[in-house]
């Protein structure tokens, strides 16, 4: 349960934020973020980032981008933690690099991504530039896929934005000081040029010192899009898009316009669910922006209960805890310019409060069978028993192929996986793009299109006596909130 509320305080302004103290919660937490231009939650999102249980190399190269654009924004002890995290997320991007120099989507596959193989590039870009080691020959490699596909590229059919993926090429290549020019210019001259793709190229073409350039294609262009999600391609959004738009005003210099579409973007960026690719891009163009306009440095009275007043002072931004049973903090703006202020208050669900089943979009069924076919209920196993738990998913939508769905079957503490990939097993038809088999969940990833369903199976062992929490199998598409289904949690007992 998260709550997010922001503000605008004026100059000697004084603004007060409420909210009811956590009583019911075995975990609460409540922050406040001050900041010189429009702001999210920083720490909110490293959080949210830090936990995605996913690991596909568009959100491995995401969580690299964000962490990169956000690292100044966050407390000393996240700050740290981002350090460690961006040399391991390098490690992990390294391995899914293809001979020929691009990145697949999963381990193991054989196709390179175009869409993520420019954003592993740009993250790795922006390692270096922040000082952290990257691996030369894994760069030279992508910067040779790189130009291949900008030699290759046709622009013969943009409903699925490939001119957009030829701009970000474009784009990642003069961010690693390869522009290619011709490319740029015969993109610019093509028919029927997207938006998102001008906006792109005008960002390329103003890295490669071209500014007046790529004022030109702007200078038509609208930062209204039209609502589509893509769970797949370039993995678009409205918000995606805008925040493609607010980094290229920002490198044109255009900076009225950005601190406008700014606010557009923060405000969208509220909540406790975010699509990784509308992250990375968001707070990397915010990064810019606050590069641009966070010069001077704040200063703000904060007071809350009966504690004394807290002064900060700090550039461009700064995030601090807040006492969670307060019930309010009032912020005073003692500085010579606007504070965007964002509170955050979070609280964890009491232990053993139960999950309600849902369904959107998609429909989850689970039933436990032993080796014999005898169906099994999970709050009355014997220990020693080996069980199947069979998961069904079906697309109800009945309008929509749904790409890129997550399924994850998380198991109580007193059974175990049994991983038929260890012991030989796991021939038979394989149904999924990618399965993650870890110590307490099996996680498949999967397209299921309209009026389908799939089936899923997983070998469980009744390990250990007692009772324990069976979590709620969920699936959800991964760049979708809207798409999701997961039974009700209970109770697992394992009886001798």
């Amino acid at each position: 349960m998260t709550t997010v509320t922001k503000a605008m305080i004026g100059k000697g302004e004084t603004r007060h934020f409420g909210y009811s103290p956590f009583e019911t919660a075995d975990g609460q937490w409540a922050s406040l973020s001050l900041a010189t231009f429009p702001s999210i939650d920083y720490p909110g999102i490293f959080n949210f980032i830090k936990n995605y249980q996913y690991n596909c190399t568009e959100q491995i190269a995401s969580k690299g981008i964000t962490l990169l654009s956000i690292k100044n924004m966050l407390t000393e002890e996240q700050r740290n933690e981002a350090d460690k995290m961006i040399p391991e997320l390098l490690q992990q991007l390294y391995q899914r690099q293809l001979g020929n120099g691009g990145f697949s989507y999963w381990p193991g596959a054989s196709d390179a991504g175009n869409w993520i193989s420019s954003m592993a590039g740009e993250f790795m870009i922006m390692a270096s530039q922040n000082g952290f080691s990257v691996s030369k020959g894994v760069l030279a490699s992508w910067s040779r896929f790189q130009k291949k596909g900008v030699q290759d590229y046709r622009n013969t059919d943009n409903r699925y934005l490939w001119d957009l993926e030829q701009a970000y090429r474009l784009f990642t290549l003069a961010l690693n000081g390869e522009a290619e020019s011709g490319a740029m210019n015969r993109l610019k001259e093509s028919e029927n040029l997207s938006p998102q793709a001008g906006w792109m190229l005008a960002s390329a073409y103003a890295v490669s010192g071209k500014k007046s350039v790529a004022k030109e294609i702007t200078a038509n262009l609208k930062t209204g899009f039209s609502d589509y999600q893509e769970a797949d391609g370039t993995y678009g959004s409205p918000l995606r898009d805008k925040a493609i738009a607010l980094e290229t005003q920002v490198l044109t210099d255009d900076i009225t316009e950005a601190m406008e579409l700014a606010g557009e973007v923060s405000n969208a960026m509220s909540g406790e669910w975010y699509i990784t690719q509308e992250t990375a891009f968001a707070t990397k163009a915010l990064s810019r922006l606050a590069a641009k306009v966070g010069t001077g440095y704040l200063n703000a009275q904060v007071t809350q209960g009966g504690t004394p007043a807290q002064v900060l002072s700090a550039k461009n931004a700064v995030t601090v805890a807040l006492d969670s049973r307060s019930g309010g903090v009032d912020v005073t703006n003692q500085g010579d310019g606007v504070i965007y202020a964002t509170m955050v208050t979070s609280a964890i669900p009491r232990f053993g409060e139960r999950t309600p089943a849902k369904s959107n979009g998609i429909s989850l069924s689970v039933n436990y069978v032993s080796n014999g076919g005898k169906a099994l209920i999970p709050n009355d196993i014997p220990q020693g028993t080996d069980f199947t738990a069979i998961i069904t998913v079906a697309n109800v939508s009945g309008v929509k192929d749904y790409s890129n769905l997550a399924l994850t079957e998380a198991i109580p503490s007193g059974w175990e996986i049994f991983n038929d990939r260890l012991a030989g097993g796991g021939s038979g038809k394989v149904d999924y793009s990618y399965r993650d088999i870890r110590d307490d969940r099996v996680i498949w990833f999967f397209d299921l299109p309209k009026g389908t369903s799939k089936t899923f199976r997983v070998k469980l062992h009744a390990a250990y006596e007692g009772e324990f929490v069976l979590p709620a199998v969920k699936c959800e598409a991964m760049y979708d909130s809207k798409v999701s289904a997961n039974t009700a949690s209970g109770t697992a007992r394992v009886s001798k």
